[in-house]
């Protein structure tokens, strides 16, 4: 697989939002980053299963600010950095999954909670 970067700007608009990122995504498998007001994840999904590839606590995310998220896959690795300082690192080589979709949504923190997130400026390139 080659190595791919996606750079795109985020707000989240209320404290119980998570932006959501999937990326070499296809169908029901791929990989999903959650980028959250206190937390951020990236997992590897395949179906049902979700296995964590990569977590950080962290404050950086602040409601009604916009801030530069970038996800860089280089080899098997995937990076995710946010306003340019590096967050979180996982794997990302699973053999199926070299290749997908970018898929950008929202989701909250709490089930009965409204959740909002907007995004801007999204930069793909492929090597």
């Amino acid at each position: 697989a080659g190595d791919q970067s996606i750079v795109v700007d985020v707000t989240l608009a209320v404290a119980d939002s998570c932006a959501m990122v999937w990326f070499r995504y296809d169908g029901n498998r791929g990989y999903q980053l959650a980028a959250c007001t206190d937390r951020l994840e990236m997992a590897q999904v395949g179906g049902a299963i979700v296995k964590s590839i990569g977590k950080a606590q962290s404050a950086t995310l602040r409601p009604g600010t916009r801030h530069q998220l970038s996800i860089t896959v280089a080899g098997p690795y995937a990076t995710v950095a946010i306003d340019g300082a590096t967050v979180i690192q996982g794997a990302v080589a699973g053999p199926n999954l070299a290749a997908g979709r970018i898929v950008l949504g929202v989701t909250g923190t709490r089930a009965a909670s409204a959740a909002e997130a907007r995004f801007a400026d999204l930069e793909v390139r492929a090597s």
